[in-house]
Parts: C-alpha cells; sequence; structure tokens
C-alpha cells in the first residue's frame, strides 16, 4: 500500500494553520501592553503553534505506518476469517470521545469479539437496504428485525490483521447488549474487530494489558 501522502498533506496544513493561528492570538493579548510586547508572543504563538503540529505529527505517523503494513498484509494473503457466533453475551462498551459505537461480544471457549466505529450503524454491512420508516430506530444498529444486530446467532466476516469487517449476517433474533461498561480508554488504538482472551468480566484490564502490549511490541 502506499502512504497516503495527501492524509499527510493535510496534517502539514492544519499544522501551519495553527501555527498562524496562536501568533495572531498571541499578536493580540500583547498587543494590549505594547507593539514589541505584541511581536515577541506573535513569535511565541507561532513556536506553540509548530511544536504542537510537531507533536501530533510523531503521534500519528508511526500509527499510519503500522496501518499500512497490515493492510498489506491482507492484501497479500486475501484471507476472509468468518467467524460464527450462537447463543453470545453482549455487553456495550461505553464511548470515548467520537470512537463508537462498541460491543464486547462473548463467543465462547474464553474468546472476546470486540468490535468498533460507525460502520456498525451501515446498512450494507448487513446487506441490507436504508429503512424507509423509523421502524427499527429503537434497536442498537436501526434496523429492523432479520437485519438486526446485535442478534442471538450470527456469522462475522473480517479481515485478521487491520480487523475490517466485510459482512455481518444476521440468523437469530435481536439481543440487546447489556448497559455501557468503562473499558475503552482515550489512548487505546483497536482496529474495527479484534478478538481478545478472556472473560467480558475482566474486560476493562484487558483491554488495557492488550494496549499495553502492543506499545511495547
Amino acid at each position: 500500500m502506499k502512504p497516503d501522502y495527501a492524509s499527510f498533506g493535510c496534517l502539514i496544513v492544519l499544522s501551519g494553520g495553527a501555527a498562524w493561528t496562536f501568533g495572531k492570538v498571541g499578536h493580540w493579548i500583547g498587543s494590549f501592553s505594547s507593539e514589541d510586547v505584541a511581536t515577541y508572543a506573535q513569535w511565541v504563538g507561532w513556536i506553540a503553534g509548530i511544536a504542537l503540529g510537531i507533536l501530533i505529527l510523531v503521534a500519528i505517523i508511526p500509527y499510519g505506518r503500522k496501518q499500512q503494513k497490515l493492510a498489506t498484509r491482507d492484501h497479500e494473503t486475501h484471507q476472509v476469517q468468518e467467524i460464527h457466533v450462537t447463543d453470545p453475551r453482549v455487553i456495550e462498551v461505553a464511548m470515548v470521545g467520537n470512537v463508537g459505537p462498541n460491543l464486547a461480544v462473548d463467543i465462547g471457549d474464553d474468546k472476546i469479539l470486540y468490535i468498533q466505529g460507525q460502520w456498525l450503524y451501515a446498512c450494507d454491512i448487513y446487506g441490507a437496504a436504508s429503512p424507509e420508516n423509523d421502524e427499527g430506530d429503537e434497536l442498537f444498529n436501526g434496523l429492523p428485525a432479520s437485519h438486526s444486530f446485535p442478534c442471538s446467532e450470527f456469522t462475522i466476516s473480517r479481515l485478521q490483521n487491520t480487523g475490517e469487517v466485510l459482512h455481518i449476517h444476521v440468523a437469530g433474533d435481536y439481543l440487546p447488549p447489556e448497559a455501557p461498561v468503562e473499558a475503552l480508554k482515550s489512548e487505546h488504538q483497536f482496529q474495527p474487530s479484534e478478538l481478545f482472551s478472556g472473560s467480558v468480566d475482566d474486560l476493562a484490564s484487558i483491554m488495557d494489558h492488550e494496549h499495553l502490549r502492543r506499545k511495547a511490541s
């Protein structure tokens, strides 16, 4: 996969915009004192904006490279993993910022299927057409029976490295998720779908451990 030069360029532009904005604000604040102070404050604002941009790039570039490597592996292997789930226990995971919606599904054999993202609301993931009325609005994914998710039986098709979910085939009845639990943290970086080992009752510690393991690797 080629580097996303467009996204990188957008980050550079945003960093430059932050520097310009900080400089203008610094000059405006300093102008209440004197022109010399205003000029000095403007330079401080520029430096602060540039520093912020550098911090953002330092945080994002390694993650972007990692995602490219994972996508390359999926492209090279052409392997799609299908997981058939029956009678699961489903827990909603509280959103952090705009990361969500999130679900943790006990799929048996001491395994947890963790799924997150706005794609959970996408009709095409379930092979459904857009609803023409309000039917299904009270359900988690907003789709009526035969496509309502989560459910008592389903098959999920996913790419193993990036965790991208290609399709969810609904085969059972709607299963409302249990009340949201606080397990996701702002520093966590997980794929759209993940497989964890352990019990959903220990989800918070499992996600913390998995985050730290990946950070150290």
